[in-house]
This record gives C-alpha cells, structure tokens and sequence, in this order.
C-alpha cells in the first residue's frame, strides 16, 4: 500500500526527482497544497544565489520534518507515471514528450514491469527522429499516428494492470 499522502505529492517528488522541478520551487508548491514546516517555509525563500549546500539541507531537513523521508522514490514515481499517462489519454500531454518521461521513469525505476511497454516506444520515437534526419527508416519506424495509438494503448495498459508482486513485496 503507498504511503503517499496524496497525487499532488507525488507529482511533486516526482518532478524534483527527475530535475524538472528546483528544490525551492517544490517548496513553495508545497506551501500552497497546506504543507508546511519551518525548514519547509525557509526552503521556499531560499534565492538562487544561496549555496547548493544550504538548499540541500533544508530540503532534507523539510523531507524530514513532513515525513515524506519514509516515501520510496519508486512509490512515487510509478503514482507519476500514472498521471502522465491520465494526462495523455485525455489529451493534456503531448504523447511523445510524455513517453520521454514515462522511459526515464523506467529507467529510475529499475525497469519496473508495468513500464516495458515503453523500451519499444523509445525505439519508435528514436527511429522517427533518425528518419527526419538522414531520410533512412529504421526497423522500429512507425508513423507518429501510429506511434501515438500505441502509446494511448500502452497506457491504459499501464492503469488498467494491477502491479507484480515481486520478492520484497507483501
């Protein structure tokens, strides 16, 4: 059972952990759903002038105070990947940048099984660029309607398939 509190915070961890979001930046996000602390409230006045070392430690300090040091990154990333593929199905993210995010996230997940469709989406996206560049298709080619129409389909996939059990698993 997830120990995430909420989606909104695991969108948040979830989009620090994969640089897309500043450590302040999540802080001031965070005020603003009712979080709050008082490394949390220092975090989010930090500038971008203070030492990398100072916003480190509040951080940490704020994961601490919130409780959020007991959420595995995995727990939240696989809530994100869910939600990127809710928004691609209806249509909120771009289906291509949102697969981009959703390989990453199989990678930071250690391959979790619920993403393998997406090794096969990264070699689609990958063959359609090599194809605007040099005119030369490639075995994984596709079409990008097409690309897209297995990307939708990898995605309900991804929030119809309950997850594996697996050895550490209860």
């Amino acid at each position: 059972m997830s120990r995430i509190p909420d989606q909104n915070l695991s969108i948040l961890m979830a989009e620090r952990h994969l640089g897309k979001l500043s450590m302040p930046d999540l802080a001031v996000r965070a005020l603003e759903l009712s979080y709050d602390s008082k490394s949390l409230r220092m975090l989010a006045a930090t500038l971008a002038s203070e030492p990398s070392s100072v916003i480190d430690d509040l951080y940490r300090r704020s994961v601490n105070e919130l409780g959020w040091a007991e959420i595995r990154s995995d727990e939240y990333l696989i809530e994100y990947a869910k939600f990127v593929a809710r928004g691609i199905l209806a249509d909120r993210i771009d289906a291509i940048s949102g697969s981009k995010d959703l390989h990453r996230i199989l990678y930071e997940t250690d391959h979790d099984p619920l993403l393998h469709a997406w090794f096969d989406i990264d070699e689609m996206i990958f063959s359609q660029d090599y194809e605007k560049k040099t005119g030369e298709k490639g075995y994984f080619y596709r079409p990008t309607d097409e690309i897209i129409t297995f990307i939708k389909e990898a995605c309900y996939d991804l929030l119809e398939r309950p997850p594996e059990k697996t050895c550490g698993s209860t």
